[in-house]
């Protein structure tokens, strides 16, 4: 727990691998063969390594496994069920070929702080100049409406989905692209100034979550919190509102119910300190 959370941020795609391998193991997956997956925010560098290994271990160990995986190898249950979705990976689309280029789509994760919103294109191109235009058109856009079996060119014209058209369009209808504070809670007490350990974040959530029980056990459309101090209940935000509102005008700490500090909301995507999750 006293880890910086930025391991943890920094190894996230690649855990998913974990979820892979179990899913991979499904049942369904031999009888539904229309049957599909998308891991998001999954990244793809990690995933030539894994069916490789997949593969090798089902060749070793399916004699005394029992494995369902007799005749079809792992990696090929792989290609016709998944489909690897990536925010930023210069190296796996570097191997595209050992990933399938009809498993790959882009995703840019708006609007938390991993995204490279508003500056995609320019940070997308560069990672697949190098591919065919047949490749791209999958990676962006293709494979992603084949797999969640969505047209958008029904709707509109591919001519206005470009990015220039795109942009042009928001710059008339006044879109701010300026990167902005997240408005997400700092883990940290005002001006305490280290890394942000998994420790913090725990104690962050576990405060989420009391608050949530205290106000989701509140009556008459208000919220009865009962101080720590043992002065008995303080009452606040009478009437209805959405759980999210609430939590956000009412921070349960130590007994107390404190309006969270506009000096506490400083997290910026530019500046990447914006990883704090928020409620």
């Amino acid at each position: 727990m006293e880890t910086p959370i930025e391991a943890w941020i920094s190894t996230m795609p690649m855990t998913i691998a974990y979820a892979a391998s179990d899913w991979l193991q499904l049942e369904a997956l031999h009888r539904y063969p229309d049957l599909r997956i998308a891991l998001s925010e999954g990244s793809i560098g990690w995933v030539p390594y894994f069916t490789e290994r997949a593969d090798f271990s089902n060749s070793r160990h399916k004699y005394w496994t029992h494995s369902r995986f007799q005749d079809l190898k792992p990696s090929e249950m792989f290609r016709r069920h998944f489909l690897n979705c990536f925010i930023d990976d210069a190296f796996g689309l570097q191997n595209v070929e050992f990933i399938g280029e009809d498993n790959i789509a882009y995703e840019c994760d708006y609007p938390h702080s991993d995204t490279l919103w508003p500056e995609v294109p320019e940070r997308l191109w560069p990672t697949i100049n190098h591919l065919t235009d047949e490749q791209i058109d999958k990676i962006t856009h293709r494979n992603a409406m084949r797999w969640f079996r969505f047209d958008p060119f029904r709707h509109h014209t591919k001519a206005d989905l470009t990015v220039g058209a795109l942009r042009q369009k928001a710059l008339a209808a006044g879109v701010d692209v300026t990167p902005k504070s997240s408005l997400g809670e700092r883990p940290l007490a005002h001006g305490e100034v280290r890394p942000v350990t998994s420790g913090d974040i725990m104690q962050m959530f576990t405060r989420h979550e009391d608050s949530d029980r205290l106000i989701l056990n509140g009556k008459s459309g208000g919220v009865s919190l009962v101080g720590g101090n043992g002065k008995g209940p303080a009452r606040w935000l009478a009437g209805p509102s959405s759980l999210r509102r609430r939590r956000k005008a009412a921070l349960h700490s130590n007994g107390r119910v404190e309006r969270p500090d506009p000096a506490d909301r400083r997290a910026s995507h530019r500046s990447g300190t914006g990883t704090a999750p928020r409620d």
